[in-house]
Parts: structure tokens; C-alpha cells; sequence
């Protein structure tokens, strides 16, 4: 099943993100699986930034409750992958290793994809919470979610 950018897609940080990264990012999210993932991310490189990553995170926990559960997971996910390529770009004085990344969340051991499924799991709990938060706080002022 294939996601597709919330409306209001284009106000992805859009004062960090150019109309065209916009778009990259849209197809980014429509990646159904890490092998998707994986092959966008060969094609789109530029995309592994600091600000694609934020804006995925921004946009993931401004739609949790708006749209499905599973939109919200899409962004947080990509955004983790696209932070674990930062990392490994930091780590390796500046090179990008997607095909690194890949073969170990793909790869025969299964622990390193349970791991980082457990903190997407992680991040997609506190976003759940954020918007609970905000709904009671909001509806203990009288307004409405």
C-alpha cells in the first residue's frame, strides 16, 4: 500500500526545503519498504541532510492524529533511516554508506533491523503521547482536537 504525502505536503519546513527537495522527499515517503528505501536513497543521495531529516520528523508528528497512524510511521521512519546514514556519514569523515546501512538492517542477522524497528517503535510511542498530551490540554481550555 502506497502513502501518499498528507495535504499540506509542501509545508514540509518548507523555509529549509526547496520546492524540488519537497517533491524528493514526497517519493521518499511513498517507499513502502526498506528495499525501496534503500534503492530511492541510491538514486537521490542528497537527500541524507540534517534538514530532510528534521523536516521528516517535524512532519511525521504534525500529522499523528490527522491522518493514519501509518503516515505518521512512514515520515518518523525515513526520517531514522536518513539520521542512521548522518551518523554513519559522521563516523566515515563524510561518506555516505546507504548500501552499508542496508545490507545490515536487510541482512542475515535479524537483530540490528529489530533494534532499529524498536526505536522507530520508540519515537512513534513519545509522538503518541505528544498528541495525547496536546488533545487533553487543548480540550481542557474548551477547544477541540
Amino acid at each position: 500500500m502506497a502513502a501518499t504525502m498528507p495535504a499540506g505536503g509542501s509545508t514540509l519546513a518548507s523555509d529549509s526545503l526547496d520546492e524540488r527537495t519537497v517533491d524528493e522527499v514526497a517519493g521518499f515517503v511513498d517507499c513502502d519498504g526498506y528495499e525501496e528505501c534503500r534503492d530511492y536513497l541510491q538514486r537521490h543521495p542528497h537527500l541524507i541532510k540534517q534538514n530532510v531529516c528534521d523536516s521528516l520528523f517535524e512532519k511525521g508528528y504534525l500529522v499523528f492524529g490527522t491522518h493514519p497512524r501509518a503516515i505518521s510511521h512512514r515520515f518518523i521512519r525515513n526520517a531514522q533511516v536518513i539520521h542512521y546514514l548522518l551518523d554513519i556519514q559522521k563516523a566515515t569523515s563524510g561518506q555516505q554508506d546507504i548500501t552499508l546501512f542496508f545490507h545490515r538492517l536487510l541482512g542475515a542477522d535479524p537483530s540490528f533491523k529489530a533494534y532499529f524497528e524498536e526505536q522507530v517503535k520508540n519515537l512513534m510511542d513519545h509522538v503518541e503521547k505528544s498528541y495525547l498530551r496536546r488533545k487533553a490540554e487543548k480540550a481542557a481550555k474548551g477547544g477541540s482536537s
